[in-house]
């Protein structure tokens, strides 16, 4: 790699690095098991567990079947952060090494499994390496978790082509990747309702010049428009890595899994008991989202907007209502 795609990767790297620290500053630590809370996230799933599982657990499942499957022993994680998902898979008996480019990132994983009394009882080590400088794939399956719309497109297509060149029958690349780029208005509809029919932390506006724009603002929310957490954050958007995956790897299985959940339910400020129903309705309800498309969102939109003079608790009832009805 030469001088200046280098020196482009340590901006990324000290993104990643000021992130990894204030998040652990802020008492986040990379370990998903048990409950917790953590309110420095206002509106993310990280709030707590309860939301996290209801998000990321099917598809960390998916990705454990997957493993399973396939018989894998030696796994791979390429952007592994702080560590929480190759800590997850290693203490269900995978042999996992996770590498990602922020020092910081690597030291917090490294320094908080020594922490742990199953230590010994794991197959788990992290090291500081850019994906685009990795040249000794030994064989084992590789998961990359949200990770490589933060890769230039030209990048991408050289691993991708890299990894199909140097796998054989029987390893795995397994991807998980937002798809902001699929993003559309009915999914932000569906948020400001959510967002003016229960109690969050947002401003309710109640003119329909004041709900455009800020259905507006949701869709750019959503679909990542203004936002960069990195140097390189959404080079590379979901439809280029799925082509390109498919371009190169002749068997190709592929699901989709969130439409607008995980960018609504941190912001819920009801009880435990009703945050956590709520959290369990709306991810059904974003299911069937995903299954039956935007008329559905819009039909339940007008549902919900009907709703918001009455009690709060009838967004529930219309969620379990339309969840059976469809």
């Amino acid at each position: 790699m030469n001088k200046n795609a280098h020196d482009e990767y340590e901006q990324e790297a000290e993104d990643f690095d000021q992130i990894a620290t204030e998040r652990f500053e802020n008492n986040q630590t990379p370990d998903i098991a048990g409950e917790w809370k953590n309110k420095y996230y206002y509106n993310n799933i990280w709030r707590e567990s309860v939301f996290f599982n209801d998000e990321y657990g099917p598809i960390i499942d998916w990705a454990h079947d997957k493993l399973q499957s396939i018989n894998a022993s030696s796994v791979i994680e390429f952007g592994c952060g702080t560590g929480w998902l190759s800590l997850h898979l290693a203490r269900k008996g995978f042999h996992m090494t996770g590498y990602d480019l922020s020092k910081e990132s690597i030291k917090i994983a490294n320094q908080y499994i020594q922490t742990l009394p199953e230590l010994n009882e794991l197959n788990i080590n992290y090291k500081v390496k850019n994906i685009i400088d990795f040249d000794d794939y030994d064989g084992s399956s590789i998961i990359c978790f949200g990770f490589l719309h933060h890769l230039p497109k030209e990048v991408l297509t050289e691993r991708i082509k890299y990894f199909h060149k140097n796998m054989n029958i029987g390893e795995h690349l397994l991807v998980v990747e937002p798809r902001y780029d699929f993003v559309n208005f009915e999914m932000a509809f569906m948020v400001q309702a959510l967002r003016l029919a229960l109690p969050n932390h947002y401003p309710k506006n109640n003119s329909y010049e004041d709900i455009y724009k800020d259905t507006y603002e949701i869709y750019k929310e959503l679909g990542e428009l203004d936002h960069n957490q990195s140097a390189h954050d959404n080079e590379s958007p979901s439809s280029f890595i799925e082509d390109t995956i498919n371009t190169y790897f002749d068997d190709v299985d592929t699901d989709y899994s969130t439409a607008f959940f995980d960018k609504f339910i941190g912001s819920a400020r009801l009880s435990d008991k009703d945050n956590h129903e709520l959290s369990h309705l709306l991810k059904e309800l974003d299911n069937l989202i995903l299954k039956y498309n935007t008329n559905f969102a819009r039909s339940i939109m007008m549902k919900i907007f009907l709703s918001t003079e009455q009690n709060q608790g009838y967004i529930i009832t219309i969620a379990k209502l339309m969840s059976l009805v469809i």
